[in-house]
């Protein structure tokens, strides 16, 4: 898994839509873009993608719709590789085939 800038990830995602099985983007990016926002506008490719956001802050924090926060898979930072580990699983649900082979994009 590596981190990559976010216009790179936008035109790997478009290229690699299919092949990318979850998402894990923070809920604060760099630019001032939301992580909720990009991952909506991800998710018009690709409507069943598996997101797992992640930040130093709580999803309820100020500046969060109540809608877009619940339901959401999060984890928040900092976290050990094996929570991170179950997080993914949880996100994936239990039949993770689907993860096998997927190209990997996380946003900083």
């Amino acid at each position: 898994m590596h981190s990559i800038p976010r216009t790179t990830a936008l035109l790997l995602f478009e290229g690699q839509a299919e092949r990318i099985s979850m998402l894990l983007i923070d809920l604060r990016l760099p630019d001032g873009i939301p992580g909720v926002a990009l991952t909506k506008h991800l998710r018009k490719t690709r409507p069943d993608l598996k997101v797992l956001y992640t930040s130093d802050c709580e999803p309820t924090a100020e500046g969060h719709e109540p809608a877009l926060v619940e339901g959401l898979e999060f984890i928040p930072k900092p976290y050990s590789p094996a929570r991170l580990i179950q997080a993914v699983q949880s996100c994936l649900g239990k039949d993770r085939s689907a993860a096998h082979g997927g190209a990997e994009i996380v946003l900083r």
